[in-house]
């Protein structure tokens, strides 16, 4: 599969936001393994039509698999 992780230097990639609804956990793990192990995932939600977000990750707490 797709691992983005052995072809690209991803080194400056600090945040991924993902939005929606939570990731599945099978997506939640591809993120730490296939495209870098130390990075900041955050669920986002709300507020497209105003450009904006009501809810995001706050990068200095933990993130779990399912939630936003």
């Amino acid at each position: 599969g797709l691992k983005p992780i052995a072809s690209h230097d991803l080194s400056s990639v600090r945040t991924i936001s993902s939005t929606g609804s939570p990731l599945s956990p099978e997506d939640f793990r591809f993120v730490y393994d296939g495209i870098k192990k130390d990075v900041h995932l955050a669920s986002i939600s709300g507020g497209t039509d105003i450009v904006s977000c009501f809810v995001l990750g706050v990068p200095t707490e933990p993130v779990w698999s399912g939630e936003i």
